[in-house]
């Protein structure tokens, strides 16, 4: 993948410190400085550049250089290369949890109690067409405690609502449970995290 191959290249560059890169029919030089880079709190695993570069009479100019997929990926978009263009789309999703017979949204759970829960989800701005979307709950350690997979999809090409077949989660402990919105473009992509929301689990529940 062309995005994969420019990872690579950008890795190789900042191993080495100093590079000639092709640009613009131009050789140019430029020397590099590794750069972490932190979404929402998270570092990611790639590390982007600081790259100065040497344009001959006008001086130097620096440029930030970022590893595009993983950076796209971490902030809930969607990012394709194809025939030398970038393609990124980042919907607007909004996400409620609900339980049947009581569509008020749920933000907080009774720790040691099982609800069959269904995941709301509205979305606009969204300029690909999906192949399927999916739902994940997550314990406060990291584990996933529930899923579901939908295909069916009546999906306009810019927006669309779904509500997705009901969860059975049990919330064993107190604390934050994540609750995540998977999109798939088609079959021979991977799922993209798009969205996610935080609920509660308490002793007490707060509704």
């Amino acid at each position: 993948m062309k995005v994969n191959r420019l990872l690579t290249l950008i890795l190789v560059f900042t191993l080495l410190g100093a590079a000639t890169v092709f640009a613009d029919t131009v050789y140019k030089n430029y020397t590099a400085k590794k750069l972490s880079i932190k979404v929402n709190g998270t570092t990611l695993d790639s590390y982007g550049l600081e790259v100065d570069i040497n344009i001959s009479d006008s001086g130097i100019e620096t440029k930030t250089m970022v590893p595009l997929e993983e950076l796209i990926k971490s902030i809930g978009g969607i990012v394709s290369v194809d025939n030398n263009e970038v393609n990124i789309n980042k919907p607007n999703v909004q996400l409620s949890l609900h339980q049947k017979d009581n569509w008020l949204p749920y933000g907080s759970f009774s720790k040691g109690v099982k609800y069959d829960l269904y995941l709301f989800t509205q979305i606009d701005s969204l300029y690909t067409n999906i192949s399927s979307l999916k739902a994940t709950v997550v314990d406060p350690f990291g584990a996933e405690v529930a899923s579901v997979v939908e295909t069916k999809l009546d999906q306009s090409p810019e927006s669309f609502h779904y509500m997705f077949k009901s969860m059975s989660v049990f919330f064993k402990y107190n604390g934050k449970y994540t609750v995540n919105l998977y999109m798939k473009e088609d079959s021979k992509k991977d799922y993209v995290k798009i969205s996610q929301i935080v609920v509660k689990s308490t002793t007490e529940t707060k509704k």
